[in-house]
């Protein structure tokens, strides 16, 4: 069985994922069956790093409409949201139909991740965003 992106980043196999990415780039934007490279690296923040390096797209959903961001946020990973929200990533996106539209300050404070909250609210996130049960975050 070969190592794909994906399961490389998802665990935490960074050698692999360098030498597979130095053999084709476009990799770092593929998308396996449930999420992008990017979308696999919760606990890795050199996977993170690297990926974003490479100008992985760091807004990419997973078929859920989830992006990284969302991810990270609800996983309670700061260093990775400081990443992402640094190279670009949306603080106001909605998670589209297949969820309530909540953005990743409404996980941040259902999950009561203060830092992360007051992090994304430094850098831009709408505080008056209402989900589609025309719920606010804070």
């Amino acid at each position: 069985m070969s190592v794909t992106v994906h399961t490389a980043a998802q665990n935490k196999q960074l050698n692999v994922l360098r030498s597979l990415v130095s053999e084709d780039p476009a990799l770092v934007n593929s998308v396996d069956v449930n999420a992008s490279a990017l979308g696999r690296f919760l606990r890795a923040l050199d996977i993170a790093r690297f990926l974003i390096d490479r100008k992985a797209e760091v807004d990419r959903s997973d078929n859920s409409g989830w992006t990284p961001l969302h991810i990270a946020v609800s996983a309670g990973h700061t260093e990775i949201v400081q990443e992402l929200i640094g190279a670009g990533a949306d603080v106001n996106r909605q998670v589209p139909t297949t969820d309530k539209g909540t953005t990743p300050l409404h996980y941040a404070a259902s999950k009561t991740r203060i830092d992360i909250g007051r992090l994304l609210l430094s850098r831009g996130a709408n505080f008056n965003a209402r989900d589609k049960a025309n719920q606010l975050p804070l």
